[in-house]
């Protein structure tokens, strides 16, 4: 994904103080998160805008690594 990394520690969404030891969150609505690693090492993360409606809902941020869902997460659209 070509987006610019975000520190999600920044958001102030994912809890204050945010967990480093986390790697998925929500802030219980639309935004989630997900990383590989359990310390603050891989906390900017790209974004997205989009869900499957399913694991995901329509319209949901999610933060995630670049490659971690190639482009199959940019291609999905609602008919």
């Amino acid at each position: 994904m070509a987006d610019s990394p975000v520190n999600i520690t920044q958001l102030g969404m994912f809890g204050d103080p945010f967990e480093c030891s986390d790697t998925f969150g929500t802030d219980g609505g639309l935004n989630f998160f997900t990383k590989s690693c359990e310390d603050c090492t891989c906390v900017n993360l790209s974004w997205f805008i989009g869900g499957d409606g399913g694991d995901l809902p329509y319209g949901a941020t999610v933060y995630t690594e670049g490659d971690a869902f190639g482009a199959a997460a940019r291609c999905f659209m609602i008919q």
